[in-house]
């Protein structure tokens, strides 16, 4: 007699939009622009080591928490290496992702006041299951995030002690 195996799949990131962007800014100013625009609050952090078997590179990355049921936003600054192994078009220089509670998010109003900044050449929805390498940079997004929120509980301990 024949057994299956009963396989467990999930979506591992299910709530995410990510939009890409082709712009010759530097990261802060487009952390900048997209805070102004956005109302957010990207923040500078720790930059976010992305290994890969053929390579390990440091991208600029920015984070920004809205809270327990607000969206979580990373501006993650690519290079052309990680472009390629991502098997994303060329043009692209910087990821914004969100995640969690997207229904309340105006992302049509999104897209377009990306457009307006200036030098931003060209952005667009990238659906991260058409491409392949993009799973693992977001996972190690993730694990850079969970790294972050772990050292600013410690500092927050640290300073209510």
């Amino acid at each position: 007699m024949i057994t299956k195996k009963n396989v467990l799949q999930s979506e591992p990131f299910d709530d995410i939009f990510i939009l890409g962007i082709s712009s010759a800014e530097s990261d802060f100013i487009m952390a900048w622009h997209l805070n102004n625009l956005l109302r957010l609050n990207l923040t500078k952090k720790q930059n976010l080591m992305y290994t890969d078997q053929k390579l390990s590179e440091e991208l600029s990355f920015y984070y920004f928490n809205q809270g327990e049921n607000g969206s979580v936003h990373n501006l993650v600054m690519l290079n052309k290496t990680v472009t390629g192994l991502t098997r994303l078009p060329q043009s692209t220089d910087f990821l914004l992702i969100i995640r969690n509670n997207l229904a309340s998010l105006p992302i049509d109003q999104i897209k377009r006041s990306i457009r307006t900044i200036p030098k931003v050449i060209l952005s667009y929805t990238i659906e991260w299951e058409k491409y392949k390498g993009i799973d693992s940079l977001l996972e190690q997004i993730d694990l850079h995030e969970l790294s972050i929120e772990r050292s600013n509980r410690r500092l927050l301990s640290r300073l209510q002690k």
